[in-house]
């Protein structure tokens, strides 16, 4: 494959895939590769190279990874149930009808947000929210909330 060709693939990785990659090739393979590359990407996955524990073990590196990419995810969701528990909280302090109206802005522009905070509101409040709503958009949320 030609670096050109290897450099664009690469390019799309997460910047600790392509050290993974990277770390397997000879010297000259790298080089040839790092210089096809945006100047920026090349930039940080040479300092990440630079920094990279080198492990006989490619399967436990890639496990390594795997584990570190679920726990961000894992720690971005629940920062996300947080703030969805805050904003929950927030509206149903709010009238129910400016409640409504909120929650429909929000599902206009993203249902599953608007499901998510529906979904950890309690059930006095998420049904006077509802029932300030057109039938057909609670309906459309409220199915939303058990699947």
């Amino acid at each position: 494959m030609s670096p050109k060709s290897a450099a664009n693939i690469i390019s799309n990785l997460s910047n600790s895939e392509a050290v993974l990659i990277l770390a397997q090739m000879n010297l000259d393979a790298k080089s040839q590769i790092l210089e096809k590359m945006n100047p920026d990407k090349a930039a940080d996955l040479s300092i990440l190279l630079k920094d990279q524990a080198y492990s006989k073990d490619l399967d436990i590196l890639a496990l390594q990874e795997r584990v570190n990419q679920l726990t961000q995810e894992l720690d971005q969701l629940k920062k996300d149930q947080v703030e969805y528990q805050q904003l929950a909280s927030t509206l149903s302090n709010m009238s129910p009808d400016k409640a409504a109206q909120t929650i429909i802005s929000i599902s206009n522009q993203n249902s599953n947000k608007a499901r998510a905070i529906l979904s950890v509101m309690d059930p006095l409040s998420r049904s006077k929210i509802l029932n300030e709503m057109e039938p057909n958009i609670a309906a459309k949320l409220s199915i939303g909330l058990v699947n």
